[in-house]
């Protein structure tokens, strides 16, 4: 794989076509959930401190670290506790969650808010800046410019990502765009292209692997799932 010039280090070489192997409808049932995969309807929790004290907090532009802890209990939190439904990104790696592996013991799923571009300087020029989101371009195929927001995650129940509201697949170097981004992000780290294609592309060729596998014998991924749940 061809390592990006220097102005393209935060992207792949074609952002317009490169990013996604398909989304809207024509996203597989026969193909497994995987890192990248969008979802619609994720739930995700607002949760404000119930204290007096944080309340004016709210108002203000610049926070500093409060010296000491506010007291609450968790009916007060509760009732705090807002939840809005939003386009979702699974960040974790495919194996914590695949069906051939840790996928049907682990019920949580790590997932960033998807929404839309809030103004066009919000993605820039070979996106060098503004490393808190990834910039999504014409996700829905409607002109719209979305962005995966790494400062807003939820952790949800494996049972919220339906196949049918998947909205969008990666494709491997849109992986590599977004686990580039990513590591970047919450390290200032660049990782190689090639060292990260290396190590990761056997895992991606079993995802298309299974895709092909499951198509061939028309068993979608959801009763895949169903066969080795019956397993003892």
């Amino acid at each position: 794989m061809e390592e990006p010039s220097a102005p393209q280090w935060f992207r792949c070489a074609d952002p317009s076509s490169d990013l996604f192997s398909v989304r809207g409808d024509h996203v597989s049932q026969y193909r497994p959930i995987a890192q990248g995969d969008i979802f619609n309807a994720i739930p995700f929790p607002i949760v404000r401190h119930p204290a007096s004290e944080a309340e004016g907090r709210r108002k203000l532009q610049e926070r500093l670290p409060p010296a000491r802890a506010w007291n609450y209990d968790v009916d007060a939190v509760t009732a705090k506790l807002g939840v809005k439904l939003y386009l979702g990104m699974i960040l974790p790696n495919t194996c914590t969650f695949y069906y051939r592996e840790e996928g049907l013991r682990n019920p949580l799923r790590l997932v960033a808010r998807v929404r839309e571009a809030q103004q066009r300087s919000e993605i820039v020029p070979d996106w060098d800046a503004n490393f808190d989101v990834l910039p999504l371009p014409n996700l829905r195929g409607d002109g719209a410019d979305y962005v995966v927001d790494f400062y807003q995650l939820a952790v949800v129940e494996e049972s919220f990502l339906a196949l049918d509201g998947r909205v969008a697949a990666m494709t491997f170097e849109g992986w590599l765009t977004l686990t580039r981004r990513f590591v970047y992000f919450m390290s200032r780290a660049i990782i190689p292209w090639d060292d990260l294609a290396e190590g990761a592309r056997q895992n991606w060729q079993q995802i298309e692997d299974d895709e092909q596998r499951h198509a061939m014998t028309n068993t979608p991924i959801s009763q895949q799932l169903l066969a080795q749940e019956d397993r003892p």
